[in-house]
């Protein structure tokens, strides 16, 4: 019988990151792998910046080279806390994995997604 377990060496971290990218806007940059074992980091900052209430929180997810379905719920997690906070939050260049999964699960048509940070501000 094959073990379903995750292996410990197939991570390669999550790396969270924050800027601000307007004086009322924040940014989380996202790095590495959002997945079972990685997403608890990424819940955190993004509570964490969605308590400051900035008017708009791109989540940039241009080195997310992998996401699971952990990593798809803390995005929609953030996603609805923050509508029910007032802030608007968007998705920024998603690596190419990334959006396939996005697109495949129907995030992509709940969550607004842009290519640059520039241009989801813009919107």
């Amino acid at each position: 019988m094959t073990s379903h377990r995750p292996d410990p060496d197939r991570h390669t971290g999550l790396a969270v990151r924050t800027g601000r990218p307007t004086p009322d806007g924040r940014l989380i940059i996202v790095s590495g792998e959002l997945d079972r074992g990685t997403r608890d980091r990424f819940d955190r900052v993004a509570r964490a910046v969605l308590a400051e209430r900035p008017t708009s929180l791109l989540v940039e997810l241009s080195g997310t080279g992998f996401i699971d379905s952990s990593g798809l719920t803390s995005l929609i997690n953030a996603y609805r806390m923050a509508r029910r906070t007032g802030v608007r939050l968007a998705l920024v260049a998603p690596s190419e994995p990334v959006a396939r999964i996005l697109a495949l699960t129907g995030i992509d048509q709940v969550i607004d997604s842009y290519p640059t940070p520039e241009a989801a501000l813009r919107a």
